[in-house]
């Protein structure tokens, strides 16, 4: 059963789960999928299959006449999935066919046909194995019994982790059809399956992490979903796994990573080393300046992850990282078969990009080949994967190539001289051309790009800074276009993926303030206006926007699945209620009479939304302490009075009652916690010259007098107030029940703190702002009102037939 187990838990996707036709519903898939299960139990595969074949065909002729979607319709679906990196790419785009998926008789030049087609690209970069030089062999012998972990390495990755792992992956489905999102489903939404679901995971990956595996039961889940993507010119190839396989590889490396990294060392910095590309850049850039340095090697690999030897490279990470070596000998033993428009291309040698193992395999694999080359010559050598760097005088730098080109072809790694660059200062360029004659490799006196920073003179550093920012302006500038319609996706991007972007490049580059006016302009007077709707802001508004968004719904990805999605007035409404701008087309009164002011729509109890506010905010709380505490009851009455003393300002009234009320909240499990909501508009004229926090303590305070007197010595009981501000903010109080709801709903669902609380805060962050601009927006009476008429005096006048039957 192990030789097949795998395999059938990877096709039952494909055979169960396809929907009948694209109008199918949920009463139809449910009846469709009890039959193919019975089909599946009794064996019918061909059947399936059959099945299977033909909706795919339909689907596949359907497809054809798909329009192309409009670039803001797609920038705006990939935003409110989560999908930052798509919606960039939607972006960078302008027309250019750089990084699109290519179908496999596409011909690699347009120009040159000769050249040959996607297929035989993919062919080329998929070579067989290379023989194994036993001379560059760490592992001579058989290792001994002691050379293997102990299972107890691996007892860490249980079901926890496993839940933990996928909700951080995202990405598109392997073979078997079911992405990221699916398995997060499943892995959550389900309970005691769920729980099963990811103990079963940890049972297989603690299997491939400290056994020796039959490579026929794995050879489904090692399968990947292979795509091609435009290089311009050339093709790359990335193969996209099942999501099983890629979440046993991260679970693994959460325990192996330490492992990986105590064997590189500072010798090859892919193997998750924090800043490890900007420590790479600034030591490059420190060296290059001493006097005592005459030139700077950049050396490009040609097809390096997939060209390296991997039997070689198998034995001596099983010698190097014994730990980690069984887990990557279970997966690249044997042929891995890559899927692409109906073919199969085996992966015989090196590592699937897209793999979550293949830089960590890759970064101990190129160790030993790094010690042999500080044997050839005496230079800095700086390596990230198979970029690699050296620096040094310019006879010892030409040893360095001549032993990188001899002794890389072992290992996988062949240095395209076509690609390198040799950096030299100006007065040794022509001793540079001399001692590199005949190698292929480019000398140059300007500068070079290193991992995305400029390495070099000063007016190539500003020439490649001037060309980065003028990138970046058009990027935004499309953004600024998006932003009018959809100012909350506009932002999110800017902030979850523009901003990250420019963040990594100020870190590993010095830019002057001068080379950043016309992208700050930008920001200032387009951007900002698109987001807000404001026209202008002056000095201090721009610095506020400049602050922080910690624990603010700003700061959350506008997914339309968790209801943190925004239409552009609700945004630019919540924007101006956070930062006391003016709303915009307010009418000039109310229907009472009064003017109309967003303090005064907040308070105004006509159309009831005040009291909707609070009867919501109240139900989302007891909701969620419905899933962690016992006996939750809404708006409990109060014990009435029978002579007990209070304070004055304590509610006396025999029906007063609070909010909530629940059992065991604060550890005492026979105590019982009440709580009481209340929204506060901290912009109000009462909070007049009062900070944000002394609005909180004086409504906290208020709430305090008005009931934890009675509660205390009536109901032996405690209260804690709720209080909240418009713009989505919590009281400290606040704060500290919802840090305890989570902290308890960490510990009974077995789930991460931190998590939890962040979308917590999240949740009742836009409950309340959307409670918030109903209460300013909605409409508080009718501006039509149909006259009513008595149905049977209509029938009579209208001399309507009696039309019935029965």
């Amino acid at each position: 059963m192990e030789s097949i187990a795998l395999k059938a838990a990877c096709l039952l996707p494909l055979l169960v789960l396809q929907k009948p036709h694209k109008r199918s519903k949920l009463k139809e898939h449910c009846k469709i999928l009890e039959r193919r299960l019975v089909l599946w139990k009794d064996g019918m595969f061909q059947d399936l299959l059959k099945e299977g074949n033909t909706i795919q065909r339909q689907f596949r002729y359907s497809s054809c006449n798909v329009k192309k979607t409009d670039p803001l319709q797609l920038f705006t679906r990939f935003m409110f999935h989560g999908k930052v990196r798509s919606a960039l790419r939607v972006l960078n785009e302008n027309g250019s066919k750089t990084g699109q998926p290519l179908s496999l008789s596409s011909p690699l030049s347009e120009q040159n046909p000769s050249l040959g087609t996607v297929r035989d690209a993919l062919y080329n970069k998929h070579p067989g194995p290379g023989p194994v030089s036993p001379s560059h062999c760490l592992l001579t012998t058989t290792p001994p019994s002691d050379h293997d972990p102990h299972s107890v390495t691996f007892q860490q990755i249980d079901g926890v982790m496993i839940r933990r792992t996928i909700m951080s992956m995202d990405g598109a489905a392997g073979p078997s059809g079911l992405d990221v999102s699916y398995w997060k489903k499943m892995c959550t939404s389900f309970k005691r399956e769920s729980d099963e679901l990811c103990n079963s995971v940890a049972c297989v990956a603690r299997k491939m992490c400290s056994q020796y595996l039959d490579p026929s039961g794995l050879e489904a889940l090692l399968a990947s979903r292979l795509i091609a993507l435009d290089k311009n010119p050339g093709v790359r190839p990335i193969g996209i796994g099942e999501v099983c396989r890629r979440l046993i590889g991260k679970a693994a490396l959460c325990v192996l990573r330490q492992d990986v990294i105590d064997v590189t060392g500072s010798r090859q910095l892919c193997a998750g080393q924090k800043s490890a590309c900007e420590s790479i850049v600034h030591s490059v850039r420190e060296l290059y300046d001493n006097d005592e340095t005459e030139g700077l090697l950049c050396v490009d690999a040609s097809n390096a992850f997939n060209s390296l030897n991997r039997g070689l490279a198998l034995r001596n990470i099983l010698h190097l990282c014994p730990s980690f070596g069984r887990l990557l000998i279970n997966t690249y033993r044997f042929d891995n078969h890559l899927f692409i428009d109906g073919e199969c291309i085996g992966s015989k040698e090196g590592t699937t990009q897209g793999d979550p193992l293949a830089m960590s395999m890759y970064a101990v694999a190129s160790v030993p080949l790094i010690e042999e080359l500080d044997d050839v010559a005496t230079v800095y050598q700086l390596w990230y994967a198979d970029d690699a760097s050296a620096l040094g005088s310019l006879n010892q730098l030409r040893k360095w190539w001549d032993g990188i080109a001899t002794i890389g072809k072992h290992y996988g790694y062949f240095p395209n001289a076509s690609k390198s660059v040799l950096l030299v200062k100006e007065e040794s360029y022509e001793r540079a051309s001399k001692v590199f004659e005949g190698s292929g490799i480019v000398v140059r006196t300007d500068g070079v790009r290193l991992l995305g920073s400029p390495i070099g003179s000063k007016s190539f550093v500003d020439g490649f800074i001037k060309d980065t920012v003028d990138k970046w302006l058009l990027d935004l500038k499309v953004l600024c276009t998006f932003a009018e319609s959809q100012p909350q996706a506009a932002y999110a991007a800017f902030t979850h993926g523009l901003f990250s972007r420019w963040t990594y490049f100020f870190r590993s580059c010095d830019v002057p303030p001068d080379h950043l006016i016309a992208l700050d302009e930008m920001i200032r007077l387009r951007f900002i206006p698109a987001l807000s709707g404001k026209q202008a802001i002056n000095d201090l508004e721009r610095d506020w926007l400049a602050l922080p968004i910690r624990h603010a719904w700003l700061s959350a990805l506008p997914l339309a699945d968790h209801g943190f999605d925004l239409h552009k007035g609700s945004f630019r409404d919540s924007v101006c209620i956070r930062y006391g701008w003016q709303l915009q087309n307010l009418p000039s009164s109310c229907v009472c009479d009064s003017p109309f002011t967003v303090d005064h729509a907040l308070s105004c109890p006509m159309g009831r939304f005040p009291t909707l506010r609070h009867n919501e905010l109240r139900d989302l709380t007891a909701s969620l302490l419905d899933d962690v505490c016992s006996n939750v009851s809404r708006e409990p009455p109060l014990q009435p009075l029978l002579g007990e003393s209070i304070t004055a300002s304590t509610v006396d009234g025999d029906e007063a009652c609070v909010d909530i009320a629940v059992d065991g909240f604060w550890e005492i499990s026979h105590q019982r916690a009440f709580f009481d909501v209340s929204v506060v508009n901290p912009f109000s004229k009462s909070y007049k010259g009062l900070t944000l926090p002394a609005v909180y303590k004086k409504v906290e305070n208020r709430k305090k007098r008005k009931y934890d007197d009675r509660i205390r010595n009536v109901k032996h009981g405690c209260f804690s107030p709720l209080v909240f501000s418009i713009n989505g903010g919590l009281a400290p109080v606040s704060d500290t029940v919802f840090r305890r709801i989570a902290l308890i709903t960490s510990e009974k669902q077995n789930k991460p703190y931190s998590p939890l609380i962040n979308f917590i805060r999240c949740k009742l962050s836009f409950s309340i702002l959307r409670l918030t601009i109903r209460c300013i927006r909605g409409t508080r009476k009718s501006l039509y009102r149909p006259s009513v008429y008595d149905p049977d005096v209509a029938l009579s006048d209208g001399h309507i037939i009696n039309c019935d039957h029965n």
